[in-house]
């Protein structure tokens, strides 16, 4: 017997609201990345900016 795979649409484990993540896909498409990647960037970029403030 053969399986018919279905494709999912993207999921994340994040709540992050409709609205919210629509802002995001767009800027990830812009930047040609993955919401994931896009988020990781910009916490890297949070992270680097407040070790240097308590720096």
């Amino acid at each position: 017997m053969i399986e018919k795979k279905t494709k999912l649409p993207p999921s994340t484990s994040l709540m992050i609201p409709d609205e919210t993540f629509q802002i995001l896909f767009k800027e990830a498409k812009r930047r040609k990345m993955s919401v994931s990647a896009l988020l990781l960037e910009e916490c890297q970029s949070l992270a680097v900016k407040y070790s240097k403030a308590g720096a």
